[in-house]
């Protein structure tokens, strides 16, 4: 998928998982535990985020799950293994059962009964899913289309971030922020969840200076922007158990620049614009959005302010964002995207 020679070309990845979307019994499972899922098709989306392909609203009957797990031998955090059947395989075991409206569950039981032949030195770490009726016309899907994650727990304590939803599918959380303005309060709730232990505090961190700590299994703090400067800031929750043993949960919350509003530079048009042998303009037709930022090979996919896109605005319904990146090699090929309001993240739509 390549526009003009050498320097850019576009993929697309995942996206991002809603906090809703599944939960099970028990609420913190193992993989020694035996586990039932419960499906809300009211957070899902279809093929490629289409909500009107989506299992949300459906009527019918036949919603089947297209499940296998995540081990410590997977190639990377969404590389699937174990797969329970092939995607046109409507196998018994993998059909959910309606509860209710928009509402169904899924049995599993013990995960190394349900997913066969896993070796017992292989971990599994998280459950995969994408929800589907019989023929696939309709689906369950995560944010923009992207297949479903559930993490399994080890014995201990374990720190989770209930609020805001904090994204780990992209390795580092610089990749996948929380994003706020300068005149935004994000309120953090964090909490120590354990399994055969018993929680002794939680603290929270914002950079390297100690802000809070409860003794209790619960933390709460609201996260006032105009306190911090623009860019990533670091937050830090550590929980611990009665024993003094520790678990760490860490994201960044990233607070975004005023837009800069710049006419665009002569002779940009729409999509990828060789500026010279080591920089482009990148140009992205998008009214109605509040941000855009690049990410990319140049960048490390890292969501940074340098990479924040200026704004040309005609009017209400059109409105470009533009932004010239320099420092590139005439010899390489680099992937890139546009990470739109935090949420979505798209390929050059002029490729």
């Amino acid at each position: 998928m390549r526009k003009q020679t050498g320097l850019l070309f576009i993929i697309l990845f995942a996206n991002l998982l809603p906090a809703q979307l599944i939960t099970s019994i028990p609420s913190y499972p193992t993989e020694n535990d035996s586990i039932v899922i419960y499906f809300d098709a009211t957070f899902c989306t279809g093929e490629y985020g289409d909500s009107s392909k989506s299992l949300e609203g459906y009527t019918g009957t036949d919603v089947y799950a297209h499940t296998g797990v995540i081990t410590d031998k997977s190639s990377s955090p969404t590389d699937w293994k174990y797969v329970v059947a092939s995607w046109t395989e409507n196998t018994a075991k993998a059909k959910l059962t309606k509860i209710g409206t928009d509402r169904w569950k899924l049995t599993i039981g013990y995960v190394r009964d349900y997913y066969y032949d896993i070796p017992a030195s292989e971990k599994v770490i998280s459950l995969a899913f994408v929800f589907r009726n019989s023929d696939g016309s309709r689906t369950g899907r995560d944010v923009g289309g992207a297949d479903i994650f559930y993490d399994l727990f080890d014995p201990g304590i374990t720190v989770l971030v209930e609020k805001p939803f904090v994204d780990l599918s992209y390795s580092d959380p610089l990749r996948s922020p929380v994003f706020a303005s300068l005149t935004d309060t994000v309120h953090i709730s964090g909490k120590a969840a354990t399994i055969n232990t018993e929680a002794d505090s939680i603290k929270l961190f914002i950079g390297d200076q100690y802000i809070l700590g409860i003794q209790d299994s619960v933390i709460n703090y609201d996260f006032i922007a105009t306190d911090y400067k623009i860019g990533a800031q670091r937050i830090t929750l550590v929980g611990i158990d009665t024993a003094g043993i520790t678990d760490t949960a860490l994201f960044y919350i990233m607070i975004n620049p005023p837009i800069s509003d710049k006419i665009f530079p002569d002779n940009v048009e729409s999509g990828i614009n060789i500026t010279d042998a080591n920089s482009v303009t990148l140009s992205l037709f998008a009214p109605y959005k509040e941000f855009v930022y690049v990410i990319g090979d140049f960048n490390d996919w890292m969501v940074d302010t340098t990479y924040f896109m200026n704004r040309y605005y005609v009017s209400e319904d059109s409105v470009a964002w533009w932004l010239k990146i320099d420092n590139l090699d005439a010899n390489m090929e680099y992937a890139f995207q546009y990470l739109i309001d935090g949420e979505i993240r798209i390929a050059d739509p002029y490729t």
